[in-house]
């Protein structure tokens, strides 16, 4: 797994906690991808090339041509795909965590949210294959309907919720500051006093 040192907008008194990144299983499927697709496109133009074209007609080369293009299309487009999925990341720092999406080729959506503000988080394991190989997905959840975080196919869902959550109590319990009795009281005399004048 790749390490992060850094990422875009981070704040210089911030120091990274977690990071996830998606599971070899993406990576795996992107690599089986361009495979599966040129070999069948291949197949198909091998066996039907024979009922249209007869070798030295100008329909074949422009058939080969044919050929070609898309079995370059389907390289780049598998690339472009598995380069999406790479990039995607969600890094938990000591103030926020942040969801790094890549959309496409030149398009990234950044994210991010204040760990003060998580109300939840919860993994998810689905189908046989996901829970043998141990991947799913984690979803961050705030009060607000609008601002939730969903990462699919990550290593180990279930611990890494746990994680967040873990960071999340930690951070707030450092928020927590003891407040003197003595204080609030001598702050509601004060009020008290305040309003009493304005009678």
């Amino acid at each position: 797994m790749k390490s992060v040192d850094s990422f875009p907008g981070m704040r210089s008194d911030e120091k990274i906690i977690l990071v996830f990144r998606k599971h070899w299983i993406i990576h795996f499927m992107g690599i089986l991808r361009p495979f599966v697709l040129m070999g069948l496109s291949l197949s198909l133009l091998f066996w039907i090339s024979p009922f249209l074209w007869k070798e030295g007609d100008p329909a074949f080369f422009l058939g080969l041509s044919f050929a070609c293009l898309l079995q370059s299309y389907i390289l780049i487009w598998s690339l472009v795909l598995w380069m999406n999925d790479d990039l995607d990341v969600l890094i938990v720092t000591n103030e926020r965590t942040v969801d790094i999406t890549q959309l496409g080729f030149l398009r990234r959506n950044i994210t991010e949210m204040g760990l003060e503000k998580i109300q939840d988080v919860s993994g998810e394991t689905k189908g046989i294959i996901g829970n043998i190989l141990n991947f799913g997905d984690i979803s961050i959840r705030t009060a607000s309907t609008y601002h939730n975080f969903c990462l699919r196919v990550i290593p180990d869902p279930h611990l890494s919720a746990r994680n967040i959550l873990e960071c999340v109590d930690h951070i707030r319990k450092e928020e927590v500051i003891p407040v003197d009795p003595n204080t609030i009281l001598n702050r509601a005399n004060d009020i008290r006093h305040a309003i009493d004048e304005t009678k």
